[in-house]
């Protein structure tokens, strides 16, 4: 429903004047009346709906607000312990909704690349064994069996192996894992990561797969190309300048670098709407670039 000027409402003369003077912004009424163009003097070409006014016959208030917390409009900045307590509020923010739309359509532009490529997606058990990782398990007493406890996945790891044995040789999920650490500026103790495993396959091939999948997902979603093929920076090469990175992987960070360091200002659909920032020296590779996204 879009929101219209309602036309002399606000007037002494009009009948709903008193009852809307008190009403507080944000309360929620029904009214009826006669659509109008706007007078010339008055018109906003700023709003979607600033050609047009509502002549009020009629007003119901459904629901009567009282004094926000925290307003809902625009970008105030207010205490973060105090967005997360009307947090039913905080995510009416403009920059909220871009953000999750954004991850939504990420997450589809992966699952539908990942499936074209040949991958079958799958979901494994949240409740398992413990297993040997690298922090430690989140577990959950289990009423059945007292005494015993299921733990929470840090990472697929056993299923996906058990499903590589089974034949499934390109396996893909976009899964939920768990970690008791202590927590850092790139890690929370649950976190959403896409896990793929390939059989029968080098190197290279593997790579070609995350080139492709990385690179369609920033033209797809964001309306940016990135020159391909990408550089291949070994461990070796990153360790030769004093940083090692925290797992053992090869980094694509040439073509990257100058889209990561943009400040992202509108997102998604379409191109996206983004101011340059100082693009990173593709010499640090281990470095983490990420962009900007407003919290």
């Amino acid at each position: 429903m879009r929101v219209v000027s309602i036309d002399y409402a606000l007037a002494p003369e009009n009948p709903f004047f008193g009852r809307l003077e008190r009403m507080r912004a944000e309360s929620v009424v029904a009214v009826e009346g006669e659509v109008v163009a706007r007078d010339a003097e008055t018109a906003n070409p700023n709003l979607a709906t600033g050609q047009i006014e509502l002549r009020v016959t009629a007003l119901e208030v459904l629901s009567e607000a009282e004094e926000l917390p925290l307003p809902v409009f625009g970008e105030p900045d207010y205490p973060e312990e105090l967005r997360l307590r009307h947090r039913y509020l905080d995510l009416r923010r403009e920059t909220l909704h871009r953000n999750i739309a954004l991850r939504s359509a990420v997450v589809s532009s992966l699952r539908r690349r990942m499936t074209d490529a040949g991958f079958t997606e799958f979901q494994t058990p949240i409740l398992t064994a413990a297993s040997p990782e690298g922090a430690r398990d989140f577990l959950v007493p289990n009423r059945l069996h007292p005494g015993k406890f299921y733990a929470l996945p840090q990472a697929p790891q056993q299923f996906k192996q058990l499903l590589m044995i089974a034949g499934f040789d390109r396996y893909f999920q976009i899964v939920r894992c768990f970690r008791d650490e202590d927590q850092r500026a790139d890690r929370q103790l649950e976190f959403t990561q896409i896990d793929l495993e390939m059989s029968f396959v080098g190197v290279e091939d593997v790579l070609d797969v995350l080139e492709e999948l990385a690179a369609g997902v920033f033209e797809q979603v964001i309306g940016v190309e990135i020159q391909r093929p990408f550089g291949r920076i070994s461990s070796r090469s990153c360790r030769s300048k004093g940083r090692t990175p925290p797992q053992s992987y090869t980094v694509f960070a040439a073509p990257l670098a100058p889209i990561l360091s943009m400040e992202w200002t509108s997102f998604p659909g379409g191109k996206a709407s983004r101011k340059s920032g100082s693009t990173r020296n593709v010499e640090q590779p281990c470095k983490p670039l990420k962009p900007v996204i407003p919290a």
